[in-house]
């Protein structure tokens, strides 16, 4: 657990035992965080459990982190496979696009 983490009394786990997530985990999670910014987290309002893509990927959820009380969030084994899988589209669309930008802008002034 993190500094931002202890003082907003959240944390981050699997699902769909709710235990910490894998050191590996952590890190792809991060990884996508800072590549897709706040496009990730515009998806946090409209996902089931108000997840962000990064949550997806690695199949995470936050949860608070004193409550005794868990979410009541099912999430099937398939679900959380095809939440990753659109996860990877998106991140490769993502970058198709931003290549495909770069590269219209280097045709228009070179």
């Amino acid at each position: 657990m993190c500094l931002g983490q202890w003082i907003m009394r959240i944390r981050v786990s699997q699902l769909p035992d709710f235990e910490k997530i894998s050191i590996p985990s952590a890190y792809i999670r991060t990884l996508m965080k800072i590549f897709l910014g706040l496009i990730s987290l515009f998806t946090i309002p409209i996902t089931k459990g108000r997840r962000a893509i990064h949550d997806f990927a690695v199949g995470s959820i936050v949860i608070t982190a004193n409550s005794d009380k868990l979410p009541s969030i099912k999430i099937e084994k398939q679900e959380m496979e095809t939440g990753a899988f659109y996860a990877i589209i998106f991140v490769v669309i993502f970058f198709s696009l931003v290549l495909a930008l770069d590269l219209f802008c280097r045709a228009l002034y070179c």
